[in-house]
């Protein structure tokens, strides 16, 4: 049996999810909605599948909380469960994104895949108003004093 096609996967998705013609367009994108809050785009390629979620658009001035947790979420995947949080200062907005081989997915993989992502997106989609509203501002983070390293946690380089 011959690995799935993008376009079988994605009926796999659509009958999955109840939603009905979900194609691909001519540029190879599937954008759909998941619980009227979380747009998912699918793209395909030759060779895999793209998943991305645009998250949250923040105002200027909460960039330094966002990416110190968006960093902290993204080493070792800990808080992104295999995904990428990305932050674009160019319009301020925090996408989520990741990739599959194609020859890494089958429908019950896609299902797994597809359901931890929306999982992790719907999860973020919470967090990250929360960290602006509590990030304090550029300004006032630039005025607040340099915290002291411990001694204990100082870099020692010997010759």
């Amino acid at each position: 049996m011959s690995d799935p096609t993008p376009d079988e996967l994605l009926s796999f998705v659509a009958d999955a999810l109840e939603l009905p013609g979900l194609t691909f367009d001519a540029e190879g994108d599937c954008i759909f909605v998941i619980e009227d809050k979380l747009e998912l785009t699918l793209r395909r390629t030759e060779n895999a599948l793209f998943i991305f979620a645009p998250l949250f658009r923040y105002q200027p001035g909460s960039e330094t909380a966002l990416a110190r947790e968006i960093a902290r979420a993204n080493y070792m995947w800990a808080g992104t469960g295999g995904a990428t949080l990305g932050l674009n200062e160019l319009d301020r907005s925090i996408l989520m994104m990741d990739r599959r081989s194609l020859k890494a997915l089958d429908p019950a993989m896609l299902k797994e895949w597809l359901d931890g992502f929306v999982r992790i997106g719907l999860y973020w989609l919470e967090r990250l108003p929360g960290i602006e509203r509590s990030a304090p501002r550029e300004e006032e983070a630039a005025a607040a004093p340099a915290a002291e390293v411990p001694e204990a946690m100082a870099f020692v380089v010997r010759a």
